[in-house]
């Protein structure tokens, strides 16, 4: 199995190799289903739950104003909002990627999984379709909101978003179910949704030994073997393969 990140343009392969990998922002949402039969009925399953979280605050679903049971339940179980990451594809061997080229770009670096994981990457989940690990995280979102609910000095409902905030993370390495046979992974970087700084368009550095294989179009295998086999010898390193992007991966 290898990891494979592609781009579309020499240029942004040079900037990759040179400079490191750049986060770009990748719309991430979830919604457990789009069945309305099956989310109200999470959403029913889920009102006990709430019910009770008002009750500790000294309030109930019936007393709420229009205003309030809005701020009860918007977000609960949903998620949607743009995250700089950098995205792989798990590539495993014999697997054809002449559409994959196609889509995403016909210049690639092959990763190591360690460099990968060393920084901060994983596997992502797909959810969505009513599947049961989605109805599962809906529960689980929904619960995690309403941690956040207290009563304001005025009375009034507000949320303090501290539990919201550490699931944002998380929700960094989901993606829709439609989309299950990308096998994507990711380095999700700084969202600053609720404040502080956010990653889009850093860059990660990328040292050569991180690279397994560098593919191309057959007629820029030459230039940049020369850009590589300079850039290693400049960092004390051995320079990685530079081959043609066929329509498998070399083992």
């Amino acid at each position: 199995m290898k990891l494979l990140h592609c781009m579309k343009r020499p240029e942004y392969l040079e900037s990759a190799i040179r400079d490191g990998l750049m986060f770009t922002d990748h719309l991430v949402e979830f919604s457990p289903t789009n069945d309305r039969n099956l989310l109200s009925r999470l959403v029913s399953e889920i009102k006990p739950i709430i019910e009770r979280r008002l009750m500790a605050l000294g309030r109930s679903l019936a007393t709420l104003t229009l205003i309030e049971e809005r701020c009860v339940f918007a977000g609960i179980g949903s998620i949607k909002g743009q995250i700089p990451m950098l995205c792989f594809t798990e590539v495993p061997n014999g697997r054809i990627l002449d559409t994959h080229r196609t889509s995403f770009g016909e210049y690639g670096l092959v990763i190591s999984q360690r460099w990968v994981e060393d920084n901060g990457g994983d596997k992502v989940i797909y959810v969505g379709n009513g599947s049961a690990i989605s109805c599962q995280l809906f529960k689980l979102l929904a619960k995690v909101r309403l941690a956040d609910l207290f009563v304001g000095p005025s009375g009034n409902l507000l949320f303090d978003n501290s539990g919201t905030r550490d699931s944002l993370d998380f929700f960094s390495h989901i993606e829709v179910r439609a989309n299950i046979e990308q096998s994507e992974w990711r380095i999700p970087g700084l969202h600053g949704f609720m404040g502080g700084p956010k990653s889009t368009n850093q860059r990660l550095p990328l040292r050569l030994d991180a690279i397994e294989t560098i593919l191309v179009p057959a007629s820029d295998i030459g230039s940049f073997s020369s850009l590589v086999n300079q850039l290693a010898e400049d960092q004390g390193q051995i320079a990685p393969r530079v081959e043609g992007f066929g329509d498998t991966l070399t083992p």
